[in-house]
């Protein structure tokens, strides 16, 4: 009997920290991912600085010298942003396979910012899409390292597969339609070239739009209306203009409108995101 009784405790024994370890190991998951969704915002952050100088850029290269201050400030605005984030992935020995390509990324845009003015526009705007579209990877790995499409949740995975995925598609696509419609308003014309481009971005944009979380829709009304306003800008002053007339700065502004507004969507959707995670702590 005593041994049953001592089989039987050493039982429980081996439970109760099977139970704590497991407790123990969903803790740190759960922290892991929270860090990784920290990491993401800053990656965002980084994107949309670079986005804003791609625009600025495009603005300047096709002669408007008003923009010149802008990007100086932008480029200060840039190095912060690849600062803050290389503190983040530093801070988590989950996300340290990421520094070798947030080096490399650092690299790129030394080289970009060194040479911007000297390049044609149509170079400028590659280079920075190519820099942008690098971006995004990072973010998507950064997530993935981090565990965030890991989630068992339905709900929670499409969250933030929104997140990861859907949201930064989106700001990108609305960052080309600005970089470029700027620089067509700066140039006065676009010719079929450009409206061929544009008119394929702004199909890209509906179809971004249409792919966001439908548990999105009520936080997310303000910027479908923004963007919708970019669209119809876009439709009328720039792709159906035989010359264009509106000022740079109007349609870089328009757009920016969009694109924080879309941004602000992304910031509510980490929020509820991040409190999930929290209570699946």
């Amino acid at each position: 009997m005593n041994a049953i009784l001592t089989g039987f405790g050493i039982l429980i024994l081996l439970l109760t920290a099977l139970f704590c370890f497991e407790l123990q190991r969903r803790s740190q998951r759960c922290e892991q991912r929270r860090n990784g969704l920290q990491a993401v915002q800053h990656g965002i952050s980084l994107m949309t600085v670079v986005q804003q100088h791609r625009g600025i850029s495009a603005a300047l290269l096709n002669g408007d010298q008003a923009f010149a201050p802008r990007q100086t400030v932008k480029q200060a605005e840039i190095d912060a942003a690849l600062t803050a984030l290389n503190l983040t992935t530093q801070a988590d020995r989950a996300l340290a396979s990421s520094r070798e390509d947030l080096k490399s990324l650092s690299e790129d845009w030394l080289g970009l910012r060194a040479n911007v003015r000297n390049l044609e526009p149509a170079q400028s705007y590659t280079q920075h899409t190519d820099l942008i579209r690098r971006i995004l990877h990072f973010i998507g790995d950064i997530g993935e390292r981090a565990g965030l499409l890991e989630v068992r949740d339905r709900r929670m995975a499409k969250l933030l597969e929104t997140l990861l995925m859907r949201l930064p598609l989106l700001v990108e696509t609305v960052g080309q339609v600005r970089a470029m419609g700027t620089g067509f308003a700066a140039k006065g014309n676009c010719g079929a070239v450009g409206r061929i481009r544009l008119t394929f971005l702004g199909r890209r944009i509906d179809d971004c739009l249409s792919q966001i979380d439908p548990s999105l829709k009520d936080i997310g009304q303000d910027s479908q209306e923004k963007v919708k306003v970019l669209l119809d800008l876009l439709t009328s002053r720039i792709i159906a203009a035989e010359h264009i007339d509106i000022a740079p700065e109007r349609y870089f502004q328009v757009a920016t409108e969009a694109i924080d507004a879309c941004l602000v969507l992304w910031r509510k959707a980490a929020t509820m995101a991040d409190i999930q995670l929290r209570a699946a702590h």
